[in-house]
């Protein structure tokens, strides 16, 4: 499942470089013979494909594409279904910003998009992260299960809170705390398969039951 980022850097080559991932800012190697087709330029906004090189032990970035534009939408609470899709280009926000009822009932689906959980809302239901991202931030809470595949991104910084089973893996990444303030999961962690990358920064917490 594809993921957006941005282009960082383009080797002379032209199929080699350096990609960001959207919202956790990590940077991948690109190795994409076909990335030159593509028309993309540093700084473009794009999708790609994490994969995992089983003789190297690296993740590298390949199957560029053009991202495409997708609508910003904000759902505010409360609020209970229908169920959340984010494909690619989508942004969700799930806010309980002026709300006296931050509860959010629903699932939500990432295939490939952005999904952030902010503004002291709780989300009860599943996140499922099939490519793309979940922002855990600004004291929103996921009470449910989050499960990071194929290139997903779990982020829980400044205050936000994750108390649900996390299950990773398939070259999935969690991030806990940054410059932008800590965060805590203290649900259980289950990582099975290849997990890209686990970030715990000072003062951010993972306490697994």
């Amino acid at each position: 499942m594809a993921t957006p980022g941005s282009i960082v850097s383009i080797d002379p080559s032209g199929t080699t470089g350096k990609v960001a991932v959207s919202g956790t800012n990590e940077k991948i190697a690109i190795n994409d013979p076909k990335l030159p087709g593509t028309g993309l330029k540093v700084g473009d906004a794009c999708s790609f494909v994490v994969e995992y090189d089983s003789t190297t032990g690296d993740y590298y970035a390949d199957q560029f594409a053009v991202l495409p534009t997708g609508k910003p939408q904000t759902i505010t609470a409360p609020y209970s279904g229908p169920d959340l899709t984010a494909n690619l280009g989508d942004t969700i926000t799930i806010t309980a910003k002026g709300s006296s009822d931050p509860s959010v009932t629903c699932n939500v689906t990432i295939n490939g998009g952005i999904v952030i959980v902010d503004g002291g809302a709780v989300l009860a239901g599943s996140v499922n992260v099939g490519g793309g991202i979940v922002e855990v931030k600004g004291m929103g809470q996921v009470k449910g299960s989050i499960s990071i595949n194929t290139g997903g991104s779990l982020k829980v910084v400044k205050m936000g809170n994750v108390s649900g089973t996390v299950h990773a893996g398939q070259a999935g990444r969690i991030m806990v705390g940054n410059t932008e303030g800590a965060g805590t999961i203290n649900g259980t962690i289950d990582v099975k398969g290849g997990l890209r990358g686990l970030q715990v920064c000072p003062n951010s917490q993972i306490i697994s039951k």
